[in-house]
């Protein structure tokens, strides 16, 4: 009797642990997080919205990069119209407007790939991730898990913050940042990942944000929409002939 008494103890325990198949929300964050470290290329479709102080914007940037060497391939919009087409390989960049090509080299062409791959090579929304790892809800939806935050406080200012530190990039110094964001209010913030449960490789993100600075009175709210595909699956390109042999050199930017 006892025997059977511990069989059937041990068979409802793993019934009961079968049952409780539900993610735990810091590890699949912790996965995700790790598994974007690895991006070595992409496809991505990367949509912006802004309304700064009842201005409105928005933008969208449609391309694929890969390192190793290094070289993105970009086509954007502003507004739905079309903007320009620019390829980066290394400090060189070529970009259109699609009469002719132009050659560029210097600082406006470093800020432009580091702005273009925080969003193509996951660097923006993980970073954000990892900031509030232990306060993000998971839930499953078929093949996915789908990461999410919502709130506001000590723990969406953090978030916050840190994507404007990161937007800014190397173009500002450190202490001129971390001055600017002093006066930075966050009043909301809003996440969520969707990662692929076997790679935990992103499919998609939405980042929004809602501040105002208490010195300028100016208030923004902002939404960045992530699209990816094609993960480390992207073949090698170059940057076509005709468009190096024809591209106009102009003055850089030191």
């Amino acid at each position: 009797m006892k025997k059977v008494t511990i069989f059937s103890a041990l068979l409802l325990t793993m019934v009961l642990a079968g049952c409780s198949s539900k993610p735990d929300a810091t590890h699949v964050a912790n996965k995700s997080i790790s598994a974007a470290k690895n991006v070595k290329s992409s496809q991505a479709t990367i949509e912006t919205f802004g309304n700064n102080s009842g201005e409105k914007i928005s933008g969208t940037i449609d391309g694929k990069f890969h390192s190793d060497p290094d070289i993105v391939s970009v086509t954007q919009k502003t507004n739905g119209k079309y903007l320009g087409k620019y390829y980066i390989s290394g400090k060189t960049m070529y970009v259109t407007n699609g009469k002719k090509w132009y050659k560029q080299t210097g600082k406006t062409t470093t800020q432009t790939k580091e702005s273009v791959l925080n969003q193509m090579a996951l660097t923006q929304p993980t970073k954000a991730l990892k900031s509030i790892k232990s306060h993000v809800k998971v839930k499953s939806e078929k093949s996915n898990y789908v990461l999410s935050y919502s709130g506001k406080g000590k723990v969406a200012s953090k978030a916050v913050k840190q994507i404007l530190k990161n937007q800014m990039g190397s173009s500002v110094p450190s202490a001129a940042v971390d001055q600017l964001l002093e006066s930075v209010k966050v009043n909301h913030f809003t996440f969520k990942y969707v990662v692929n449960k076997k790679t935990y490789l992103p499919t998609s993100s939405v980042i929004k944000l809602k501040y105002s600075d208490t010195k300028s009175k100016a208030t923004s709210e902002n939404t960045v929409k992530g699209k990816y595909s094609d993960i480390n699956k992207v073949k090698e390109f170059q940057i076509p002939a005709n468009v190096q042999k024809n591209a106009k050199s102009v003055k850089s930017s030191k």
